[in-house]
């Protein structure tokens, strides 16, 4: 499948949603189950209702330095080897990213689509299997000016 092609046609949340779940299938599949990855979860799927001054709220979660190590002590899965520690803290950056490389301005698809790419290839490089891509097509990119309806993060966990 041409992911590039596919991705271009979802909105912002769609991809921000596609992000989530590619996270939550790689917390899951390397068992990094706590409260503090859970809350932040959480805390990023608001984007879909709300995501004005969601860059802050997300942020502010995080540790203060990109050091894979700090990340991995501060969420819970410093267990995990290295280069998956290194794994998941870019996927947390990417998963950022797509929802904030647009926030100033106008719709420009390339801004969050590459985050949006870096991410399906971070599962594919850990043998991880993309999730089913029919969710997020549900908000094309023609919706709201690309950023796609506000929705409940229900939405984008079946197929209809």
């Amino acid at each position: 499948m041409d992911y590039a092609k596919v991705l271009s046609t979802v909105s912002i949340r769609g991809r921000v949603a596609f992000g989530i779940t590619c996270l939550e299938k790689v917390c899951e599949e390397w068992k990094v189950k706590n409260d503090v990855m859970d809350h932040f979860i959480q805390e990023l799927w608001t984007f879909m209702k709300d995501n004005s001054d969601w860059d802050v709220r997300v942020t502010n979660l995080l540790p203060d330095d990109d050091d894979p190590t700090l990340n991995a002590k501060h969420f819970g899965y410093s267990y995990l080897p290295l280069s998956q520690q290194e794994d998941l803290t870019t996927l947390l950056d990417e998963v950022i990213h797509i929802g904030i490389w647009n926030d100033a301005g106008a719709f420009i698809s390339e801004l969050t689509l590459e985050p949006t790419l870096e991410v399906g290839k971070i599962l594919t490089k850990n043998n991880i299997p993309v999730p089913d891509i029919s969710p997020f097509l549900k908000s094309p990119v023609t919706d709201c000016g690309g950023w796609g309806k506000k929705v409940d993060p229900e939405f984008f966990k079946k197929s209809d």
